[in-house]
């Protein structure tokens, strides 16, 4: 999962401590020795000596997303999905408003129930925005999920009256999506 372009390389070598401290390179793997036969000329019956064989093992070298991303790229992803919501809002989305709320959410409530709440209170929403820095990313259980969230202050007009409040963003496949209870 790609997420605010974070990328974390893990590799596998690994390294040998000799009995005086110092660092040895890994065993390392090579072709096998070839074996050679030495036959006496004696009646005695031949003898068969075998080179002894090293083994090198590869280096592999894994690339995985990251499942979590920093709060300054967390910050700057969640103000552009504050700025498409808002203007989702503007629009009356209220189907891309629903679509992105965070999939656990959908979940615990029901997609209906959500459209619903999102067609009678989000879209209501006036002069939303960010008022604070972003945190986290925190792990909260959702549903039948655990989700890091990154928490934000924000403010809005709702229904002539000014609100301020506690906004959750989490990341799914690399994109960003809201937290809400749906009612």
């Amino acid at each position: 999962m790609f997420l605010g372009g974070l990328l974390i390389v893990v590799g596998a070598a690994g390294m040998l401590t000799a009995d005086d401290g110092e660092e040895l390179a890994a065993p390392t793997i090579a072709a096998p020795a070839s074996t050679s036969q030495t036959t006496a000329t004696t009646s005695a019956p031949p003898t068969t000596t075998t080179a002894p064989t090293t083994t090198t093992a590869p280096t592999t070298t894994t690339s995985a997303p990251s499942t979590t991303t920093t709060v300054l790229d967390a910050t700057v992803l969640i103000e552009e999905f504050v700025a498409d919501f808002v203007g989702w809002i503007s629009a009356g989305d209220a189907g891309t408003l629903t679509t992105r709320l965070h999939p656990t959410v959908i979940e615990q409530y029901g997609e209906d129930l959500c459209r619903s709440f999102v067609e009678r209170e989000i879209l209501e929403l006036v002069d939303y925005r960010l008022d604070g820095p972003v945190s986290g990313p925190n792990p909260v259980a959702h549903g039948s999920a655990t989700v890091d969230v990154f928490d934000a202050p924000v403010a809005f007009t709702f229904q002539g009256e000014e609100f301020t409040g506690t906004a959750g963003f989490a990341f799914d496949d690399g994109d960003v999506y809201w937290f809400a209870t749906c009612r």
